[in-house]
């Protein structure tokens, strides 16, 4: 069988980088969108291969961002499915 899905979420989550340019906060992640497709090799296992796309945005949710506080996420996902 074959299935393609598509997903958009956001996530929300406490950051904390160490070291001399170490820094601290609150950070939002929004938006994130997923793309893909499943392809099920039997009734039990499977494979997912996705596109995900995350806009990460820190200090705050979207209001008085700087242009440097903006960054992209953006892979592919490969993955086994398996079904209970």
């Amino acid at each position: 069988k074959f299935v393609p899905f598509i997903g958009v979420g956001a996530g929300v989550g406490q950051y904390q980088f160490d070291g001399a340019g170490g820094a601290d906060g609150f950070l939002v992640a929004a938006p994130q969108v997923v793309l893909g497709f499943n392809i099920m090799l039997n009734n039990v296992i499977g494979i997912d291969v996705m596109y995900q796309y995350q806009m990460m945005i820190e200090n705050g949710f979207g209001w008085w961002v700087n242009a440097d506080s903006v960054d992209n996420i953006s892979n592919v996902i490969v993955s086994l499915r398996a079904n209970f």
